[in-house]
């Protein structure tokens, strides 16, 4: 039995083969394995933390059901000017590493133009 199986591993490598522990693999076929697991990794967390993580733990993104930030403009460092709809109402404020305030209330007609023009 033992001389048999040196016999193989000698003939293997007059012929030019490579002796293998597992015997004869196909690598192209476990790099397909691979990509395939990794694959099905990768959507796998991508949906825990897209659709899971947010119900398990009650995170919301930007924005809940009575407020919402409509538009950002960043104006340079950490500053910014932003649209927020707060209710019915918008309201235009200023953004800055330490504090928030209010610049203006916006009509209906700047929120209607605001979102019947073409971004």
């Amino acid at each position: 039995m033992i001389e048999t199986a040196w016999a193989q591993v000698a003939a293997d490598t007059l012929t030019g083969g490579v002796p293998s522990a597992w015997g004869d693999t196909n690598y192209l076929a476990l790099l397909g394995k691979t990509l395939l697991y990794l694959a099905l990794l990768s959507f796998g967390l991508y949906a825990f933390l897209k659709w899971v993580f947010p119900r398990m733990f009650g995170a919301r993104g930007i924005g809940g059901s009575s407020m919402k930030m409509v538009d950002r403009l960043p104006i340079g460092g950490n500053r910014s000017v932003c649209i927020v709809k707060a209710g019915r109402k918008h309201y235009l404020i200023g953004v800055t590493d330490g504090q928030i305030q209010l610049l203006s209330e916006l009509g209906d007609e700047d929120v209607e133009s605001y979102y019947s023009s073409d971004k």
